[in-house]
């Protein structure tokens, strides 16, 4: 009888029970969303540049940048980063995703896609990847808006990002 493996984990997108995995992946990176998130401050929790940050990222939307790369990871949905509701932040919510950036010891510890030789590379590329992925999310919605009522004026609003100083556009507060 197969068993069914309880929520939280996904290896590659397929469920898996975590106290198998425990041992395999417990040499591998941590990756919260936190890191990615432009509305903490790097005291907060973000580990990437500004540019490389989106507003208030999931654990899906960082599992998702980082599946391109061909390294093996794991969500942990039902995973906090540490500093969660003790931040100004929240520090990005619920989820982790482990990923095994270096090969194990017994097939040489080297990196395991030499593109990422270190954490931080594999950092800015994912911020890369959930910057490029809201940019198409975005143009998908303002194409998807603009289709709905010919009549309705969808022209995206103009506030103040706090966070960030310059005038950004909106397209979600038309309507508020």
């Amino acid at each position: 009888m197969q068993q069914s493996a309880p929520p939280g984990a996904f290896v590659n997108s397929k469920p898996v029970d975590p106290q198998e995995l425990k041992e395999t992946i417990a040499s591998w990176v941590c990756v919260y969303p936190a890191y990615f998130d432009s509305n903490c401050t790097s005291r907060e929790g973000r580990r990437v540049a500004l540019k490389q940050a989106v507003p208030s990222p999931t654990a899906d939307e960082v599992c998702q940048a980082a599946s391109t790369f061909g390294l093996s990871m794991v969500l942990e949905s039902d995973r906090r980063h540490p500093r969660a509701g003790y931040e100004p932040c929240d520090a990005g919510g619920m989820g982790r995703i482990r990923i095994r950036l270096f090969n194990e010891p017994e097939r040489g510890g080297g990196p395991a896609v030499a593109k990422y030789p270190n954490r931080m590379s594999l950092f800015r590329a994912i911020g890369e990847n959930l910057v490029i992925q809201r940019a198409s999310k975005r143009e998908v919605m303002d194409v998807e808006s603009d289709s709905d009522d010919p009549d309705q004026d969808h022209s995206p609003t103009r506030r103040l990002d706090s966070t960030s100083g310059p005038l950004i556009e909106d397209a979600l507060a038309v309507g508020e």
